[in-house]
């Protein structure tokens, strides 16, 4: 299963991700770095939609490549504040994206996640992680993706960094085995519970907007 790690397919429509079906399983691979900018949330956010409707696809995995899973958000240093909601707009988005995606969904890290990258992860309803990761939150983002919430259930800190409440894969075949353990999970997760645990999160948005607003001051001012 790790030849898909090496050699992820060109697919038309999309060029900051992949999006393929493995049997029953749909695969998203963020492309190295997998930074969150514009292009790459407007497709992920289409991936989704298209797995919700395909009858093909019993359940969803999020993962990256080449040692990357995401790298955070991808905001430029000077942006127009129009640009700047807007973006932002994309973010809210895709969180309505996923909330309401009525699959199962798994996000598989192999390698580094940071900021607001292990915040999309954190939104699957099951992580999966590789032994080698390397999990980074360096407080130079806001937090965004409903992560005011899922750091407080999902992530504690370590001696080592940080730690997410996860399923454990080995390397050299983390991925293989990852897509295993996904596969063999699939029928024993409930999507529904992924709208509950985030009820009400419009008022979560809120407060994540306030980090978001303060975050756009500060690029301004560099």
């Amino acid at each position: 299963m790790d030849h898909f790690y090496n050699r992820v397919p060109k697919v038309d429509g999309f060029s900051k991700i992949s999006f393929w079906r493995e049997d029953e399983i749909g695969i998203i691979a963020l492309l190295s770095p997998g930074r969150l900018g514009k292009e790459t949330i407007e497709e992920l956010i289409k991936a989704i939609s298209l797995a919700s409707v395909d009858d093909k696809i019993s359940g969803l995995i999020i993962t990256g490549t080449n040692g990357f899973f995401s790298d955070g958000l991808s905001v430029p240093n000077r942006i127009a504040y129009a640009d700047f909601r807007d973006y932002y707009q994309n973010l809210m988005n895709l969180i309505f994206v996923i909330l309401s995606f009525d699959k199962p969904l798994i996000s598989l890290i192999v390698g580094k996640a940071k900021n607001n990258g292990i915040s999309l992860a954190l939104l699957s309803d099951q992580v999966i992680v590789s032994e080698n990761s390397k999990l980074i939150w360096d407080n130079n983002e806001p937090f965004v993706l409903l992560s005011t919430i899922s750091f407080k259930d999902r992530v504690r800190i370590e001696e080592n960094g940080l730690v997410i409440k996860s399923l454990t894969v080995k390397e050299p075949n983390a991925l293989g085995d990852g897509y295993r353990i996904s596969k063999s999970i699939l029928k024993m997760i409930n999507p529904n519970s992924r709208k509950y645990k985030y009820q009400g999160y419009d008022k979560i948005i809120i407060e994540e907007e306030i980090n978001f607003l303060d975050f756009y001051l500060w690029c301004e001012n560099k």
